[in-house]
């Protein structure tokens, strides 16, 4: 048995037969998602396709599952720490790269008419109530009900206070000059 054999096998052996998915279905496995090769590999291969796949740590066995259009610009934005799930990211600064994984479940060409927006979000749904909640990166199990949600007052001011404890840019002090560098205003933050 090879690594890519015995990396799925693992995954589906965590994964319950009790999912309303049914058996785990693996398309491709990229191990070393640390080295340039295999980035390149996943873009020549991931560029124009959309479909499910995940990242997982293979110290924690910690997985985080997520649907895109372009698989290959997800897994990019990820790796860089773009426009990513922050628990992933905190996982990926704490283990190195080097100790991920990305699985991809299922693609298919970015041009088909196979799964649309709507199918993603319900198979990736699906896909994640498969695993234990507490190996999960995810943030939300319901990828349909996390478009579109409304902050209370009481949790934007929750949110806004825990980027002043961490010294978020946006929560810094800002000073404005006019260009002889005279002083004009300051601000508590953007």
């Amino acid at each position: 048995m090879d690594n890519d054999e015995a990396l799925a096998n693992a995954l589906k052996q965590m994964y319950s037969s009790k999912s309303p998915q049914g058996s785990l279905e693996i398309e491709k496995i990229f191990p070393n998602v640390h080295r340039k090769k295999t980035v390149v590999e996943i873009c020549r291969s991931l560029s124009k396709r959309r479909g499910l796949y995940a990242f997982q740590c293979l110290i924690t066995k910690g997985l985080y599952i997520g649907s895109s259009q372009n698989l290959w610009k997800r897994f990019y934005q990820h790796s860089l720490g773009h426009r990513s799930n922050i628990i992933l990211q905190h996982a990926i600064n704490k283990y190195g790269l080097i100790n991920f994984i990305f699985v991809v479940f299922k693609s298919v060409a970015a041009k088909s008419n196979l799964l649309d927006k709507k199918e993603l979000e319900k198979s990736e749904s699906a896909l994640v109530a498969g695993f234990d909640k507490k190996l999960l990166y995810n943030i939300n199990n319901n990828t349909a009900r996390r478009r579109g949600i409304m902050h209370t007052t009481e949790a934007k001011l929750r949110m806004r206070e825990l980027r002043l404890q961490r010294g978020h840019p946006l929560e810094r002090v800002v000073y404005v000059y006019d260009k002889a560098l005279n002083f004009v205003a300051k601000f508590d933050s953007l």
